[in-house]
């Protein structure tokens, strides 16, 4: 975040004259405009830095990062509570794009598969990525 005085002399005008386009920008929802401690500063508003960066993005790689965000959810569960497995519906969503996820972890593979093995989906795949998983998990 940056006050309007860091701002004026970052661009090289004068407070008095950023300040109608700072308001501007607000009123566009481009900026955010935060008051604290009697001082105004203004940072990116978050709707638009996540739709430029979503325009940036390749569908395919926007699918893996949701996949992957889902897999990480799923694990936080899981650990907490064992008992806890992946939907069925996540599980097909995760599973339709596994190429693109990262190199999946023993723990997230083993979560994969006890939750395949609950609702019967896609186990053969599951069993051949860790065998050391598969030994240790039984239907």
């Amino acid at each position: 975040m940056q006050g309007e005085a860091e701002l004026a002399a970052a661009v090289g005008v004068d407070v008095a004259d950023l300040t109608p386009i700072l308001k501007a920008l607000v009123q566009a929802r481009i900026l955010q405009r935060e008051e604290a401690d009697a001082e105004v500063r203004y940072q990116l508003a978050h709707e638009y830095l996540i739709q430029e960066i979503g325009a940036w993005l390749d569908p395919r790689d926007l699918a893996a990062k949701q996949a992957q965000v889902l897999l990480q959810r799923q694990l936080i569960s899981w650990r907490q509570n064992s008992d806890i497995l992946i939907p069925e519906a996540a599980l097909r969503q995760i599973h339709q794009h596994r190429e693109l996820l990262r190199t999946l972890q023993e723990e997230e593979v083993e979560l994969l598969l006890r939750s395949a093995l609950a609702v019967d989906v896609d186990t053969a795949y599951w069993r051949g990525q860790a065998p050391a998983v598969a030994g240790r998990v039984t239907a």
